[in-house]
């Protein structure tokens, strides 16, 4: 949780800017094609596993692959960024595309789809969407594991 002490309200902006305790962050920015949701869940693959959290890599895969997807259909032709930030027994997914106005919602399952954000919904501990100027991010969190660190001595 961000403390108000952490939040600053930016005079040039008017947006509101709050700090994170993050101890590391990766981002990586991708065309929106196809191969996209594939292509994303090979960077948190990676990342995950360099930063020692490969037990959280099949649930985050998960969950990237459905906000990728989300992000190529409905996010115009905008580059998508996905940026995984570890915090404290937390890992967060942002998934940012170049449509503020379509802003995800639950909605029904039907044949031809709106399931993904049921599956975010059912995974993830939080999500939500963050609208931008003329971007969106949307986030979510799964808990983490304390990563093992090799002992010093």
């Amino acid at each position: 949780m961000i403390s108000p002490a952490s939040c600053v309200v930016s005079t040039l902006t008017g947006y509101t800017l709050c700090t994170r305790d993050v101890e590391r962050s990766a981002a990586s920015t991708f065309s929106p094609s196809l191969e996209t949701p594939g292509d994303a869940r090979r960077f948190v693959r990676d990342t995950l596993s360099a930063w020692d959290h490969g037990d959280a890599a099949p649930s985050a895969q998960l969950l990237v692959s459905e906000l990728v997807t989300n992000a190529v259909v409905h996010g115009g032709r905008a580059p998508v960024i996905v940026r995984l930030e570890e915090e404290p027994l937390r890992l967060r997914i942002e998934v940012s595309d170049g449509n503020a106005r379509d802003l995800p919602q639950l909605r029904v399952p039907h044949d031809s789809g709106a399931r993904g954000l049921h599956i975010v919904d059912a995974v993830a501990s939080a999500w939500g969407c963050a609208p931008i100027g003329d971007r969106k991010t949307v986030w979510c969190e799964l808990p983490l594991l304390p990563a093992e660190r090799p002992s010093p001595w």
